[in-house]
């Protein structure tokens, strides 16, 4: 499942990431478009605090549900 939100809307991501496990979705995509948020410099940017938090949801759910996974977008920068 790949989730397309709005930037003002990441945070609404964890309903749809409950509503895909339930669902028996085995592999998501969050709405992750942007910097890598995986090196530290780039995840204590202003600005990203609810991309980190939807990162760290996702492994978790991920940690207590087998059949489940995740793959993180990076496409860099804005131009």
């Amino acid at each position: 499942m790949i989730c397309a939100l709005a930037p003002a809307a990441v945070p609404k991501q964890r309903t749809i990431i409950d509503a895909a496990v339930l669902a028996g979705i085995s592999r998501f995509l969050p709405s992750e478009f942007g910097l890598d948020l995986t090196t530290s410099f780039n995840s204590i940017q202003r600005g990203y605090e609810a991309k980190v938090a939807i990162e760290d949801y996702i492994q978790q759910k991920c940690a207590a549900n087998d059949d489940f996974s995740y793959t993180f977008v990076a496409t860099g920068p804005p131009l």
